[in-house]
């Protein structure tokens, strides 16, 4: 009970609330300016700011060694909580680094060793090793069918239930008569309908009458299907449209790996077997925007071999499932959106999307950073989006070659537009300087919106270090950078289809329904 080291304090450290700062009085002893006796005492000093950061979050009275943040309740969202109220301390902490370490003791470690400083960062070399072609994929195909046109088979859609896939589902029902399928996680076909009439609820449609439920799972082999009934999907499928993926900004590129990465593996799978099948594989321009090349106009054509560094769990794993696509013998069309936002008309969004966070984030802070000029993000609402992908899955013609299309916006959104809409519809958002939106930290961290709010303005900070350690949250992600789309407007040439700039109107439409915080009609 006799204390190892007595340290004076002018004060004692409060917080924007007024109470008083328990971490930073556990953190004092390191900030004293006399170096601790020795690396334990220096681990101890560590873990003694990170628990108080845990217990502010978590409720929890306890915290050992062993225990996990998801043990002791934490989310994805409290995750983000804990990342702010770190970065309010002065901890290099970041969401990826402590989704990665397994337990608080790891985490701990990690830091003290300075982990946290570039923990979003993977090389793409380790991205490619991992998501080499599995050998018995990158065999010669097996065909037990015949080599009808597309136009004669059925179209297969991975992730239906999502916020884009039920929309596509939609869009395809509308513009063909081909059977479409749905790969959906369910135990019965009954469920699974029930799941995809849910998710097209959402955007105020019914279930197209052409659409077949088969219950299956992207992770697993075969999407879990028995011999018999994979054997059925093979021969009758003539279109994939692998939009199945889980979009996660916090996890890591292990918790992302088995549904991004293997789904596509179980996809490829897939075109081995039965007929001649054309895959629509959706990616994200994230695989340009979150790497080491994001500056400049960014060409369809890019083919990711030149990456060096990919940021970000969800990034990442989307990277390495691109990469496996360019790498089979099979032909493919790769679709990389932008950032897919609500409907043009109604505002729905998904609710729990990074825009409609972000939006409902700023709104509680109450403050914004002054210096936002030239910060870009992309508006890709999401009725155009699964219009466009409909459109160029279904063209006719011969394909005998990968192609790249852009679904997202020529023109980016700013920061200023989205602030002075967030304030058009009823919100007060006063602008402050640099300095004092870094002190927003302490107001930010106590709600997971306002938490996300916070990271996805990393870049204000003007501090290297603090964006690289929260790119994956950056929502700004489009500054300084251009989207070719020369060739999707090529694709859509007489359709009618262009993606409409995101103009106040439309950025207001967003806002109001996000201050609303609802999803749907």
């Amino acid at each position: 009970m006799i204390p190892k080291r007595i340290v004076a304090l002018a004060s004692m450290p409060r917080t924007l609330s007024g109470k008083v700062d328990l971490a930073a009085l556990e953190r004092a002893p390191l900030e004293t300016g006399r170096a601790a006796s020795s690396p334990g005492e220096t681990r101890r000093g560590v873990a003694a700011a990170l628990a108080a950061l845990w217990r502010g979050v978590l409720g929890a009275a306890e915290i050992r060694d062993d225990d996990t943040f998801a043990d002791l309740g934490g989310d994805s969202f409290d995750l983000l909580e804990l990342v702010v109220a770190a970065e309010a301390r002065g901890l290099p902490l970041s969401a990826d680094l402590a989704a990665r370490a397994p337990t608080f003791g790891a985490l701990a470690c990690e830091l003290e060793a300075g982990a946290g400083e570039n923990a979003c960062a993977l090389p793409a070399d380790e991205l490619r090793r991992d998501a080499a072609v599995p050998w018995e994929l990158s065999r010669g195909r097996e065909r037990a069918g015949s080599r009808e046109s597309d136009a004669t088979g059925e179209i297969l859609v991975t992730g239906a239930t999502g916020f884009l896939g039920s929309r596509l589902v939609h869009e395809l029902s509308s513009r063909t008569d081909a059977p479409i399928v749905c790969l959906v996680r369910s135990r019965t076909e009954r469920e699974g309908r029930a799941r995809l009439a849910s998710a097209l609820a959402r955007h105020g449609l019914e279930t197209p009458r052409a659409a077949r439920v088969v219950p299956g799972d992207l992770e697993r082999e075969r999407f879990g299907l028995d011999a018999s009934a994979w054997r059925d999907l093979a021969r009758a499928t003539a279109i994939v449209l692998h939009s199945g993926a889980r979009v996660n900004m916090v996890l890591p590129y292990r918790a992302l790996r088995g549904p991004n990465l293997g789904g596509t593996v179980e996809c490829a799978r897939l075109l081995r077997e039965g007929r001649t099948k054309r895959l629509h594989h959706v990616s994200t321009l994230s695989v340009l925007v979150s790497t080491d090349r994001a500056r400049g106009v960014l060409p369809e054509e890019d083919d990711l071999s030149e990456t060096r560094t990919v940021f970000g769990g969800y990034a990442q794993s989307k990277w390495a499932a691109e990469h496996l696509v360019r790498s089979l013998d099979e032909p493919a069309s790769i679709h990389r959106l932008g950032l897919v936002t609500g409907d043009t008309r109604t505002g729905v969004a998904h609710g729990s999307d990074q825009l409609s966070l972000f939006v409902r984030g700023l709104a509680r802070i109450g403050r914004a950073p002054a210096e936002t000029s030239g910060l870009g993000f992309d508006v890709t609402p999401v009725d155009y989006a699964a219009a466009a992908l409909a459109c160029i899955a279904l063209r006719a013609g011969p394909r005998e070659r990968t192609e790249t299309f852009h679904i997202a916006n020529r023109k980016s959104a700013t920061a200023d537009d989205l602030i002075a809409a967030i304030r058009d519809e009823g919100a007060s958002i006063e602008r402050v300087s640099r300095s004092e939106w870094a002190e927003s930290a302490e107001r930010a961290h106590e709600t997971a919106e306002g938490s996300l709010a916070y990271l996805a303005l990393s870049r204000t900070l003007e501090r290297p270090r603090v964006l690289a350690r929260h790119r994956s949250v950056d929502l700004f992600l489009a500054t300084g950078v251009e989207f070719d789309t020369s060739a999707t407007e090529r694709a859509l040439e007489g359709s009618g289809l262009s993606c409409p700039a995101p103009s106040r109107a439309l950025l207001r439409l967003y806002v109001r329904r996000a201050l609303q915080g609802r999803s749907a009609p």
